[in-house]
Protein backbone atom coordinates (compact mmCIF):
# COMPACT_ATOMS: atom_id res chain seq x y z
CA UNK A 1 0.00 0.00 0.00
CA UNK A 2 1.10 3.52 -0.73
CA UNK A 3 -0.45 6.50 1.00
CA UNK A 4 -0.26 10.05 -0.33
CA UNK A 5 -1.00 13.51 1.04
CA UNK A 6 -3.46 13.67 3.91
CA UNK A 7 -3.82 9.87 3.83
CA UNK A 8 -0.14 9.53 4.77
CA UNK A 9 -0.63 12.16 7.46
CA UNK A 10 -3.67 10.35 8.93
CA UNK A 11 -2.00 6.92 8.95
CA UNK A 12 1.44 8.21 9.90
CA UNK A 13 2.88 6.15 7.05
CA UNK A 14 3.71 6.53 3.38
CA UNK A 15 3.80 2.78 2.77
CA UNK A 16 2.45 -0.30 4.46
CA UNK A 17 2.55 -3.99 3.59
CA UNK A 18 -0.70 -5.93 3.89
CA UNK A 19 -1.13 -9.63 3.19
CA UNK A 20 -4.27 -11.60 2.42
CA UNK A 21 -4.46 -15.29 1.59
CA UNK A 22 -6.94 -14.87 -1.26
CA UNK A 23 -8.03 -12.23 -3.70
CA UNK A 24 -10.21 -9.59 -2.07
CA UNK A 25 -12.52 -6.79 -3.15
CA UNK A 26 -11.72 -3.12 -2.69
CA UNK A 27 -14.72 -2.97 -0.35
CA UNK A 28 -13.12 -5.60 1.91
CA UNK A 29 -9.82 -3.72 1.77
CA UNK A 30 -11.53 -0.43 2.62
CA UNK A 31 -13.25 -2.01 5.64
CA UNK A 32 -9.93 -3.54 6.73
CA UNK A 33 -8.15 -0.20 6.43
CA UNK A 34 -10.83 1.64 8.41
CA UNK A 35 -10.64 -0.98 11.15
CA UNK A 36 -6.85 -0.58 11.23
CA UNK A 37 -6.84 3.22 10.77
CA UNK A 38 -10.21 4.53 12.07
CA UNK A 39 -9.23 8.09 11.16
CA UNK A 40 -9.70 7.13 7.47
CA UNK A 41 -13.45 6.65 7.91
CA UNK A 42 -14.22 10.34 7.35
CA UNK A 43 -11.59 10.98 4.67
CA UNK A 44 -12.43 10.91 0.96
CA UNK A 45 -9.92 9.01 -1.15
CA UNK A 46 -9.66 7.04 -4.35
CA UNK A 47 -8.02 3.67 -4.89
CA UNK A 48 -5.40 3.16 -7.57
CA UNK A 49 -4.72 -0.48 -8.42
CA UNK A 50 -1.64 -1.15 -10.56
CA UNK A 51 -1.53 2.61 -11.31
CA UNK A 52 -5.16 2.70 -12.55
CA UNK A 53 -7.87 4.56 -10.64
CA UNK A 54 -10.67 2.16 -9.71
CA UNK A 55 -14.01 3.45 -8.43
CA UNK A 56 -15.92 0.17 -8.16
CA UNK A 57 -15.70 -1.29 -4.66
CA UNK A 58 -16.58 -4.75 -6.00
CA UNK A 59 -13.35 -4.73 -8.04
CA UNK A 60 -11.32 -7.83 -7.17
CA UNK A 61 -7.64 -7.39 -6.42
CA UNK A 62 -4.99 -10.06 -6.13
CA UNK A 63 -2.38 -10.22 -3.42
CA UNK A 64 0.43 -9.05 -5.70
CA UNK A 65 -1.21 -5.78 -6.81
CA UNK A 66 0.29 -2.44 -5.93
CA UNK A 67 -2.43 -0.33 -4.34
CA UNK A 68 -2.39 3.36 -3.52
CA UNK A 69 -4.81 5.58 -1.65
CA UNK A 70 -5.07 8.95 -3.31
CA UNK A 71 -6.61 11.94 -1.52
CA UNK A 72 -9.06 14.25 -3.26
CA UNK A 73 -7.25 16.53 -5.68
CA UNK A 74 -7.95 20.25 -5.84
CA UNK A 75 -7.63 22.35 -8.91
CA UNK A 76 -9.32 23.07 -12.16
Amino acid sequence: MKYFGMIAEKTGKETETLSFEDSITLEFLKEHLIAKHPQLEKVYYTFAVAMEIINELDHIISSDCEIALLPAFAGG
